[in-house]
């Protein structure tokens, strides 16, 4: 197969291909990229698809990202050179920006990166193209028209789709997305590696009312998609406001393990446990199963896990009793499953829970906590916030506490949460301070201070990000603390929301009617 000058010579047996293909240590040449997203452009850019696959200079990929069509129907250059030709504009005209800002249309022509009309401003303060969206609903239309999914395409002419598939697991989704229908509908689908995406409990911003919403944000497409209700029935009904807790909302505790949403206590009417058992959520089968009953159900616990088991302890149930307020219970995720699903009925036989050893005293039944998996063990203490407080660290392979380290208590000043429990970072919620933790020092290590994080409620690590919902629940401040200078983006909620709890999980698989409503 040629394309745009680069080659691609099958000399081997595909299975021998394939097998060299699934190679960890395989890089995809970048020119093969290119010229497979130029082949992939929709029949209505036919015209561009040939004007660059005849360039001369070799394109790469952040070459290619700037041609990628943004949907725009108006584009705009403040660089009169780009201009391939160009005719004064007639009548004044002003061009309004997402900014509010505005500026002057000083003419009209044609470059060869915008085959129709591209307006010149001087105003504007760079020399890159700008795409604007303008109103122009007609050419939108025409467009989408085109762009319709047709008869099922391979993935890259010329290559069989498995051997296409293995290729451009090597590209980035984001990149994939933006290319055509059918790699968008690669990028979810069960095959293809799954990216990391948030997930939080919503609730109504502005209502009383004890209403929930389980949703998920994927940072490819940039969109709120909400989660199945769990199966039950009657339906589930969690409490958020109760008159004998005017101040604050009743907690609503879950977390996240191996790859999986746990839903394990919460506070129903009136004002008892509402869950008898947990409820499991699978992304990639987009399915809600219920775990092992427990022996007591509670509510104001602690919560955590540690290499893939469940771990509750303290809390209150129907009411205080000061045996289940010391008692630790486990539950093995792994026990006997595979990694993605279970036998239903297999799994209720298996999984179970399991008492472990008991706190000394009740002092953790008066918040719900989360305990924090860190390197084979479980920290937590029993306060929030700047209060005093006390703090103790479980050791889950021998089965025993211990008090905290000095240094590891005076930082813990908000929400903490551990990078695939090897780092534990913190927010001082009043500061709006990021730390993490050095065992060596038993001594937190400043990481960047904001705004946005004063306040924080609640947080999640994994995947090089630190995810921290903002004060009031506003929105998601994401942190990427591998990133040099570090950065910091906020996700915003869906209109009318607010975020109570956040999660860092595999993205959900996506159904055969979204994918034909992707088209």
């Amino acid at each position: 197969m040629e394309n745009t000058g680069v080659k691609v010579v099958v000399a081997a047996p595909t299975r021998t291909l394939v097998s060299q293909a699934e190679k960890p240590d395989m890089v995809v040449n970048e020119a093969f990229q290119v010229a497979a997203m130029i082949e992939k452009l929709p029949p209505s850019r036919n015209d561009f698809k040939n004007y660059l696959k005849h360039k001369r200079k070799e394109m790469k990929l952040e070459d290619l990202e700037w041609f990628l069509d943004s949907g725009a129907t108006r584009h705009i250059c403040s660089a009169k050179e780009a201009f391939a030709t160009y005719t004064p504009a007639l009548y004044d005209e002003d061009l309004f920006m997402g900014n509010t800002a505005t500026a002057r249309i000083a003419g009209i022509g044609k470059a060869t990166i915008v085959p129709h009309g591209l307006l010149f401003s001087p105003q504007m303060n760079n020399s890159a193209t700008i795409t604007i969206a303008a109103a122009d609903t007609a050419a939108v239309k025409r467009r989408k028209k085109l762009d319709q999914c047709h008869q099922y395409q391979s993935l890259i002419p010329g290559l069989p789709d498995d051997i296409a598939r293995i290729c451009l697991y090597h590209v980035q989704p984001s990149i994939l997305y933006s290319v055509c229908h059918s790699w968008r509908r690669l990028v979810y689908s069960p095959s293809f590696p799954p990216f990391l995406s948030i997930y939080s409990l919503l609730k109504p911003s502005k209502s009383e009312e004890n209403s929930v919403q389980f949703a998920n944000f994927d940072p490819i497409s940039a969109k709120w998609n909400l989660l199945p209700p769990p199966p039950l029935n009657p339906p589930l009904r969690l409490l958020l406001r109760h008159r004998s807790f005017i101040s604050r909302h009743l907690p609503i505790q879950s977390i996240s393990v191996s790859g999986n949403f746990i839903l394990l206590a919460a506070t129903t009417d009136p004002l008892l446990p509402a869950l008898s058992r947990p409820l499991v959520f699978n992304p990639l089968t987009r399915k809600w199963t219920p775990g092992p009953r427990f022996e007591t159900p509670r509510r104001w616990c602690v919560a955590g896990a540690s290499k893939g088991v469940v771990y509750v302890a303290s809390g209150i149930g129907s009411s205080y009793n000061p045996e289940v307020a010391r008692s630790v219970e486990k539950w093995d995720l792994k026990s006997n499953c595979t990694k993605y699903s279970c036998n239903h009925h297999d799994r209720n036989k298996v999984w179970k829970w399991e008492k472990m050893s008991g706190l000394k005293d009740g002092k953790f039944s008066r918040e719900a906590i989360e305990a924090v998996g860190w390197r084979g063990k479980m920290c937590m203490v029993n306060v929030k916030g700047d209060a005093a407080k006390e703090g103790i660290i479980y050791d889950v392979g021998s089965d025993t506490w211990k008090e905290m380290p000095e240094g590891m208590l005076v930082g813990w000043r908000g929400p903490v949460a551990a990078m695939e429990e090897e780092v534990i970072y913190t927010v001082d919620e009043s500061k709006g301070a990021l730390r993490k933790y050095d065992p060596e020092s038993d001594s937190w290590i400043m990481i960047l201070e904001n705004e946005m994080l004063k306040g924080a409620q609640h947080m999640a690590a994994a995947g090089g990000r630190v995810c921290v919902v903002c004060g009031g629940g506003d929105g998601i401040a994401v942190v990427d603390v591998t990133a040099q200078p570090l950065s910091l983006v906020v996700v915003g909620t869906p209109v009318g929301f607010q975020v109570l709890d956040v999660h860092i999980l595999p993205r959900m698989n996506q159904l055969d009617s979204e994918s034909k409503n992707e088209c």
